[in-house]
């Protein structure tokens, strides 16, 4: 329980620095790398308020069973093939996900890993779609108050941080669903 507190101590604290930075972007103009310097910043700390939220509770409940269904997934695969989603993938196995430890946390590998890893993948996308919308949303603000440079710079780096991982989560969904069937038709033929 302490853990939980702690977390959600965390995000108020990114909350609030968010909310500091984000006074400060609306107020004063950057230069055009302190500008993007302050866009990767708010985007780390608003997808961190996420995260630590997530973390210590099902926060990822909020949003309907329905919304995390794939319900086309051609058009999926078609946008994920387009944006190079791919590309993404293995550039964050390269990185972030490069010690195979933390990535049997996400996925074990075994059958009965899938509905964890599905579990999984609804936290994660849940922790980057709240400030990904947040922040296209600020973005928007930004420009109707002049900041345009400002506002492009946020949106460039919620592509990179917020929408590509949410495609990428979704993609993940639409293939444990594909594996998922092909199992149930081998136990109904075996059973």
């Amino acid at each position: 329980m302490p853990k939980k507190i702690i977390q959600i101590l965390f995000a108020l604290f990114l909350a609030w620095r968010s909310y500091e930075l984000m006074t400060s972007l609306v107020m004063w103009g950057y230069g055009f790398w302190e500008g993007l310097i302050y866009a990767a910043l708010l985007s780390l700390f608003l997808t961190g308020v996420s995260a630590f939220l997530v973390f210590a509770l099902p926060v990822e409940r909020l949003l309907p069973n329905a919304y995390y269904h794939i319900h086309q997934a051609s058009r999926l695969k078609r946008m994920g093939g387009m944006m190079k989603v791919e590309a993404f993938r293995t550039f964050l196995l390269l990185t972030f996900w490069r010690n195979k430890a933390r990535q049997r946390t996400f996925f074990n590998g075994t059958s009965s890993g899938l509905n964890s890893f599905e579990r999984e993948t609804r936290k994660s996308e849940f922790g980057h779609l709240i400030p990904g919308v947040f922040l296209f949303i600020f973005s928007l603000y930004l420009l109707s108050h002049g900041r345009f440079y400002m506002a492009l710079h946020l949106s460039i780096i919620n592509l990179f941080f917020n929408f590509y991982p949410v495609l990428l989560q979704r993609i993940h969904r639409e293939r444990i669903t594909r594996i998922a069937l092909v199992l149930k038709s081998r136990s109904s033929r075996n059973g």
